[in-house]
Formats: C-alpha cells, sequence, structure tokens
C-alpha cells in the first residue's frame, strides 16, 4: 500500500491532467474564433499524448491513460489518434473523452451542439 502522500500526489497529477486537457480543449475553441480558421485537438491513446495542432506534445501524468475518445463524424476515423475540431464560428464536431488512473474515472465531454465542455 502506498503511503498517504504518494496517494494524494497521484490523484492530484490525475485532476491537474483532466485540468489541461479542458484548458487545451477551450484554447483551440478560442483559438478557432479569434484567428477565423479552424484547429483540431489531437489524442493519442496508445501514447497518453495530446496537442493543439502546431504545438508540442503533451501527456498524461504516469498512471493517467485515455481509455476511450469518441469523436462524432459521419465517418469515423478507424485510428489510435483521435481529433476534435472546432470551425471558426466556434463549433465542433464534439466528442467524449474517457481518462483513467487506477480506480478513478473521468469523462470529458464536448458538445457537439453547443461547444461546451464539460468534466463528468
Amino acid at each position: 500500500m502506498l503511503p498517504g502522500f504518494l496517494r494524494d500526489t497521484g490523484k492530484a497529477n490525475y485532476k491537474s491532467d483532466l485540468k489541461k486537457i479542458y484548458s487545451t480543449i477551450r484554447y483551440a475553441r478560442s483559438k478557432a474564433i479569434f484567428s477565423g480558421d479552424a484547429h483540431s485537438v489531437w489524442f493519442d491513446i496508445e501514447t497518453g499524448a495530446y496537442w493543439l495542432e502546431g504545438h508540442d506534445k503533451m501527456k498524461l501524468s504516469p498512471g493517467s491513460s485515455f481509455l476511450k475518445v469518441e469523436v462524432v463524424r459521419i465517418k469515423e476515423e478507424d485510428t489510435k489518434v483521435k481529433r476534435i475540431d472546432f470551425n471558426s464560428d466556434g463549433s465542433t464536431t464534439g466528442g467524449r473523452i474517457t481518462v483513467a488512473k487506477g480506480d478513478e474515472t473521468a469523462v470529458i465531454e464536448v458538445n457537439p451542439f453547443d461547444s461546451k465542455v464539460v468534466i463528468k
């Protein structure tokens, strides 16, 4: 069993991962609106990396992983690398990113109808 401070550090890192993903998605939407160009956030399920197109890759903290990344598309891409797109008007393809660490699981949802991002 891990000492309490190690468990707390792991939980803090997991929550930090969720906040960073949330912020990256929100930033992509804002960047699309203010630049007038479409922007995407990419998720690599196998490596635990995610990134805003044209920026450095970020990785989930050790022990965290993407359980599932679902994107809403007419034709679903058959790949381990998925993306959520934002258009210049702020609209999005939408999606659900499931992140896990140990027995904790959270879902970050991007609503395709109103572009709201929530962590559940």
